[in-house]
């Protein structure tokens, strides 16, 4: 059977039941970047261990819409997994390190009832689920590196800091979403924040100067010694390869003509 860019017919191989998983670059995407928000959730707030099951279960729906549970799921996502080193090859030979994918999905749905109706071991599910979404994302992404671009895995809908938001506000975004850059434009051109430079300028002063500096605009904290610094800008459509030459220990900025359109760090190439 197939719905539309996904084939889900089963194919019996040496006695085991598995499955052709075709989904089109877009399919992939989207999942990846579904899983990679839950996982940010996550990490913020272990009791958001829930929204991983849901991004897991819209990940079932999509390989096999006529199953309707996590369980039913089981192969599809297994078969999906299998793409990854990280899902058999690994653990096969780092046991110590890496959990075959089998046995992660084993233990995200056995502790699903606890996790939703008692809150026990929620902390140990959570981080068992995002080390199974890890390996879902990179089994999505597991493509030919010619075949990939900056823009396929870039992180959309930047945040940005506009020269006229508080310095306090700034620093609340760094610190809620653990952003070591933010991009602004500034003086026609765009620039990032970095934590550190934001760090120097609210912390190395008097209290009562830092009370004035954290009301101050990002624009008055720029002129009164803010230290911002270039940002590389490349287009989305850049491969992969290219781009990682052009990064340092600094966030690139990803163009479409002159829109901007995403962020990606070596954090998001890994």
């Amino acid at each position: 059977m197939c719905l539309g860019d996904v084939d889900f017919t089963p194919h019996a191989q040496s006695d085991v039941l598995t499955y052709v998983i075709t989904l089109t670059l877009a399919q992939r995407k989207w999942m990846r970047d579904e899983l990679r928000k839950a996982r940010a959730e996550v990490l913020a707030d272990s009791e958001a261990f829930p929204r991983v099951l849901f991004a897991l279960e819209r990940l079932g729906k999509l390989l096999a819409p006529k199953e309707s549970s996590l369980g039913k799921f089981r192969p599809y996502l297994l078969e999906l997994a299998a793409e990854s080193p990280l899902a058999s090859e690994l653990p096969s030979t780092n046991r110590s390190f890496h959990t075959p994918a089998p046995e992660l999905f084993r233990l995200v749905k056995d502790g699903r009832n606890d996790a939703l109706h008692q809150g026990a071991r929620v902390r140990h599910l959570s981080d068992t689920a995002v080390r199974f979404a890890l390996v879902l994302e990179d089994a999505l992404m597991n493509l030919d590196i010619d075949d990939v671009r900056v823009g396929d895995l870039m992180v959309r809908d930047v945040t940005i800091a506009e020269p006229w938001y508080p310095v306090a506000f700034v620093r609340q975004r760094m610190l809620e979403y653990a952003f070591s850059f933010l991009p602004i434009q500034t003086g026609g051109e765009w620039r990032l924040i970095s934590d550190l430079a934001l760090a120097k300028y609210v912390s190395n002063c008097s209290n009562s100067k830092r009370t004035e500096r954290l009301s101050a605009t990002i624009e008055t904290a720029i002129i009164e010694g803010l230290s911002t610094v270039p940002s590389v800008q490349v287009a989305a459509d850049s491969e992969i390869k290219c781009v990682l030459v052009q990064l340092d220990h600094c966030p690139a900025l990803i163009f479409d003509d002159e829109r901007l359109v995403g962020i990606v760090t070596a954090f998001d190439l890994l």
